[in-house]
């Protein structure tokens, strides 16, 4: 990276941290660029639009967002300060020789440790808690217990510092006790007068650490549920207002707390993963059995589909044969009748037979007594 870009960079964020206070992970680019616009008055993005115009600034924000330098102040810092340490390997890639004249080196002289030592003391976070699953988190109680104890812990330094340094500002807002001051406004109260904080590299750094530990009492206070990295992240930027505070004692405290708290999360995240690969095996030999079942599966309804087709099979030819000997045995009883048969019907002729001679005999008499009557009609009288 370029002196030049750095600068340009540097130059933003320092802008974007006092003017939008504010700028989440979940702020979309176009969202980033609107409210770079709305707030294009103000007089410190005022002058970063007019130093480097507005669409090279909001072009160096998305860069900058997409890096997530917005999310922490410790992140923001280890990124500037790889890209000053970049910057200086190119300018002098290799080291000199001393000169003759001095074969011993010198002891360096005493300085000021201020201006000696301008980076904060609050170290980078390692690439261990960069490389933090997303899916990592503190359960919820533990998570809020945390950040109501860091929570309580800077409010007391900042009601300390205020007490002993700017009076003022406690009874301007009659706050009495440390209970009565929170934190997000004790905070914006001391960076109005960021020239008292001891701690204070420069009043961009002073004003961005001021409004990050703000996320701190929004994430107690609405119980917003934080990845692993965030909190972690969270508890640097508390280290950091205690650094700007110069408070040793509760910095010490908060540093031995985080510590503590990386080492459970580190922890969480390797038990995370181990679970998630006996998760994932657990699934490869379930998938491998279901496939095994299912052939198993597979091939015994094919079986029992051909053992049905075969007993079917049988079973129509039997029900064939049994009703073509039925039908011969039928057909043979009416082609040989029996004997009583044949003697029932030879009566039942017989009896047609006499039926038939009476009618006719009893037609004779009738015929025979009406021409009888015809020719003695007295006698018939009689």
């Amino acid at each position: 990276m370029s002196q030049p870009q750095q600068e340009a960079e540097k130059a933003v964020y320092d802008a974007l941290c006092v003017v939008l206070n504010e700028i989440s992970d979940c702020t979309s680019k176009t969202k980033l660029k609107a409210r770079i616009h709305d707030h294009a008055a103000e007089p410190r993005l005022a002058d970063v639009i007019q130093a480097y115009g507005l669409g090279r600034v909001q072009k160096t924000a998305a860069s900058l967002h997409k890096k997530d330098v917005f999310s922490s102040k410790t992140i923001a810092q280890q990124y500037f300060q790889a890209a000053i340490q970049v910057a200086e390997g190119s300018l002098d890639p290799a080291p000199r020789d001393p000169a003759p004249c001095d074969p011993a080196p010198r002891d360096p002289a005493p300085c000021d440790p201020a201006p000696c030592d301008p980076a904060p003391r609050n170290p980078a976070p390692p690439d261990k808690e960069m490389q933090l699953s997303a899916e990592t988190r503190l359960p919820l109680s533990a998570q809020h217990h945390l950040l109501a104890r860091v929570q309580f812990e800077l409010e007391a330094a900042c009601f300390e510092f205020a007490r002993a340094n700017i009076p003022a500002i406690l009874e301007q807002n009659d706050w009495t006790c440390v209970e009565a001051a929170e934190l997000n406004l004790i905070a914006k109260a001391l960076g109005k007068h960021q020239e008292h904080l001891p701690g204070v590299v420069g009043l961009s750094e002073g004003a961005s650490i001021l409004a990050a530990v703000e996320s701190i009492r929004h994430a107690a206070v609405h119980r917003e549920y934080l990845k692993a990295k965030d909190l972690l992240a969270m508890l640097r930027d508390g280290e950091s207002l205690l650094i700007l505070l110069d408070n040793e004692s509760r910095l010490a405290s908060m540093r031995s707390l985080r510590e503590q708290v990386s080492k459970c999360i580190f922890a969480l995240d390797d038990d995370e993963t181990e679970v998630k690969k006996s998760i994932a095996t657990a699934h490869n030999v379930a998938a491998m059995q279901i496939a095994r079942l299912r052939q198993q599966e597979d091939e015994a309804v094919a079986q029992a589909k051909a053992r049905r087709a075969a007993f079917l099979c049988s079973y129509a030819e039997q029900i064939t044969a049994t009703v073509s000997n039925v039908h011969v045995k039928e057909a043979t009883k009416i082609r040989q009748p029996s004997s009583r048969a044949a003697m029932s019907t030879a009566l039942f002729f017989l009896a047609q037979c006499m039926r038939t001679a009476i009618m006719l005999v009893t037609d004779i008499l009738c015929r025979l007594y009406a021409l009888l009557a015809g020719v003695f009609p007295q006698v018939a009288v009689i």
